[in-house]
C-alpha cells in the first residue's frame, strides 16, 4: 500500500525519471518517520527495464559488506571479500549486468549512519564505474545529517557526476485526513469506507505534526477507543493524546502499527497486571519473623565496612613531607624531596649516597633550564604540542584503540595545515583540550592532508553524545563521529 498524497507520488516519479535519464547520484532527505523508507521500497518495486535495484534497509559497516549483499541479491557466489579484492569482485558483477544491458542501482536507507570511510568508498566506486558510460547509480536516503556527512567529503577530490537532491516534507492537515482514510480503506473490518472525521484528523495532525509514524500511532489508539462498532466515524472525542508529547514507540508493521500506549490501556492487560502486582505483594510480605528487612541487612554491613575503612585509611599529608638528609654511611639509595621557589616539589634519587653535591646543585640547574625554556619563542611550544599529538595519532595506525571511536574535527591541506594548526594549538581554547586531540597525516597522496580528531570512545553512541556536548568552539567545525578504523583508513587511502 502506497500513499501518493503529500507530494509522495511526485517525488517517486521524479526519482524514476532521473534514474531512467541517467542521473548518477540521488539524495532523499527528510525527518525521521516522514516516509523515506516507503519511497525507497516503492522505487525498488517500480524500477524496471535496465535498472537492477539493490535495497539496503540498514546501514552497512564497510564497502566489503556492500559487495557481499549485492552478490547475494544477484545470486552470485563469492568465496571471500576483502579490501584487496572487493573492488574487483564488485566490478565483475557490474560487467555481468552490462552484458545483459542492465545497470546496478544501490539504495541506502538510513544513510546518515554510514561511516564516512564507507561513504567515501561508495562515492569513489561510483566515479570509477561510470568513467565512460553509465553502469552504476546510487540513492542515499536519510535524515539531514546525511547532507552534513556528504559535505565532509568535499575535502576529497571526486570527478563531478550528475546529481538529484530530493526533500520529503511532513504531511499537512489535509494530507493527514486523506492519509488516515486511505489507510482505513485497506482494513477489512471497515470494508473500504472512510472512518475518520475531519475534526479527528485535525486533532491527530496537531499531535503527530504531519509525521507519518506518529500519525499511525495516534490513529491506532483512536480506532481501538471506538471498539468494534464500525457504524460510527472516529470522532474528536475518540482521539486521545498530548499535543506536547515528543516521545513515541516504533513498533509493529501494517497500516497502523500497534503502539505501547494502547497496549497499556487494554483492559485485559490491566487486569493481568493487577493480579501480578497482588501476587508480588503477597510474596513480599509473606516472609517469617526470622527474616531480616532490607534496612537491617544493609545496617549489618555498613558499620564493619566503615570501621575497616577508618582502620586502613593512611594518614599521609603531602604538605608535611620534609627534606630527607643524605647520609654517607648508608648503602641504600636515598630519596630527597626538594622544593624550589615556585613550590614545585622535585624527587631526586641519589644513586651513590657518598656524593652529596649533585643533590644540592640539581634544583638550581633545573631552574636555569626552565628559565631558558620560558624565553623560547611560542612557536616552538606549539610545534612541540603538534608533534606530541601527531605521535598520539600515530599509535592508531600501529593498531592501538582498534574497535573504538572518535570525533573528526577538521581536515586541512598539508601545505598550510600544519602551520595553521600549530598556531591554533597555542591559543587558549585549544590549549585546554590539547591532550584530547589526535592528529593523523595522509602523505601517500597527490593532495596530502592533516586530519584532527577529538577523544577516544567505546561506542559510536558515546562518540555522538560527546559531539553533542562538546564546547561550542569545537562544534563550529561541524564534527562528526567516526570509527578509529575509519579514521586510519583515510590516511591509508589513495
Amino acid at each position: 500500500m502506497f500513499f501518493s498524497g503529500g507530494g509522495r507520488r511526485e517525488i517517486l516519479d521524479e526519482l524514476i525519471r532521473g534514474a531512467e535519464e541517467a542521473t548518477v547520484l540521488f539524495t532523499l532527505v527528510g525527518d525521521e518517520g516522514v516516509g523515506k523508507s516507503m519511497i525507497c521500497r516503492r522505487f525498488e518495486a517500480e524500477a524496471g527495464g535496465e535498472i537492477v535495484p539493490v535495497y539496503f534497509p540498514q546501514p552497512v559497516e564497510s564497502f566489503e559488506d556492500v559487495v557481499r549483499e549485492t552478490a547475494r541479491h544477484l545470486g552470485k557466489e563469492i568465496d571471500s571479500v576483502t579490501k584487496a579484492n572487493g573492488a574487483d569482485c564488485f566490478r565483475e558483477m557490474i560487467d555481468t549486468l552490462e552484458l545483459t544491458g542492465r545497470r546496478l542501482f544501490l539504495i541506502f536507507d538510513e544513510a546518515e549512519k554510514l561511516y564516512l570511510a564507507t561513504l567515501e568508498r561508495i562515492r569513489r566506486q561510483l566515479e570509477v564505474e561510470n568513467l565512460d558510460r553509465l553502469r552504476m547509480q546510487v540513492l542515499f536516503s536519510g535524515r539531514t545529517g546525511l547532507l552534513e556527512n556528504l559535505d565532509q567529503l568535499d575535502v576529497v577530490e571526486f570527478e563531478p557526476v550528475s546529481k538529484m537532491d530530493l526533500i520529503l516534507h511532513p504531511l499537512d492537515e489535509q494530507d493527514t485526513f486523506s492519509y488516515l482514510n486511505h489507510c482505513s480503506r485497506y482494513l477489512s473490518e471497515y470494508e473500504g469506507s472512510d472512518v475518520f472525521s475531519a475534526e479527528a484528523a485535525q486533532k491527530i495532525f496537531q499531535m503527530g505534526r504531519g509525521n507519518i509514524r506518529r500519525i499511525n500511532i495516534f490513529a491506532e489508539d483512536a480506532l481501538k477507543s471506538v471498539g468494534k462498532d464500525t457504524s460510527f466515524l472516529v470522532l474528536l472525542d475518540n482521539v486521545e493524546g498530548d499535543d506536547d508529547d515528543d516521545t513515541f514507540e516504533e513498533s509493529g508493521s501494517g497500516l497502523f502499527p500497534y503502539p505501547v500506549a494502547s497496549l497499556l490501556r487494554d483492559r485485559r492487560v490491566q487486569v493481568v497486571g493487577g493480579v501480578l502486582c497482588l501476587l508480588f505483594l503477597l510474596i513480599l510480605f509473606s516472609g517469617g519473623d526470622n527474616e531480616q528487612t532490607a534496612d537491617e541487612v544493609t545496617s549489618d554491613f555498613k558499620e564493619p565496612l566503615q570501621e575497616q575503612v577508618i582502620e586502613k585509611a593512611p594518614e599521609i599529608s603531602v604538605e608535611h613531607v620534609q627534606p630527607v638528609p643524605v647520609e654517607t654511611e648508608t648503602k641504600e639509595p636515598d630519596i630527597v624531596v626538594l622544593t624550589d621557589e615556585n613550590n614545585t616539589k622535585k624527587l631526586v634519587v641519589i644513586q651513590e649516597p657518598a656524593i652529596q653535591e649533585p643533590a644540592i646543585q640539581e634544583p638550581a640547574e633545573q631552574e636555569t633550564v626552565a628559565a631558558e625554556t620560558e624565553t623560547t619563542a611560542p612557536v616552538s611550544d606549539a610545534r612541540r604540542l603538534f608533534v606530541a599529538r601527531l605521535a598520539a595519532g600515530s599509535t592508531w595506525v600501529t593498531g592501538a584503540s582498534q574497535g573504538k571511536y572518535t570525533i573528526q574535527l577538521m581536515v586541512l591541506s598539508a601545505e598550510q595545515g600544519e602551520e595553521n594548526l600549530q598556531r591554533m594549538l597555542s591559543e587558549k581554547p585549544y590549549a585546554d583540550i590539547v591532550n584530547q586531540l589526535y592528529i593523523l597525516r595522509r602523505t601517500a597522496s597527490v593532495d596530502p592532508l592533516v586530519l584532527v580528531y577529538y577523544g577516544v570512545y567505546a561506542s559510536m553512541a558515546d562518540a555522538r553524545n560527546a559531539r553533542n556536548t562538546m564546547p561550542r568552539f569545537l562544534r563550529e567545525h561541524h564534527p562528526y563521529a567516526i570509527s578509529i578504523k575509519g579514521a586510519v583508513d583515510k590516511v591509508k587511502g589513495p
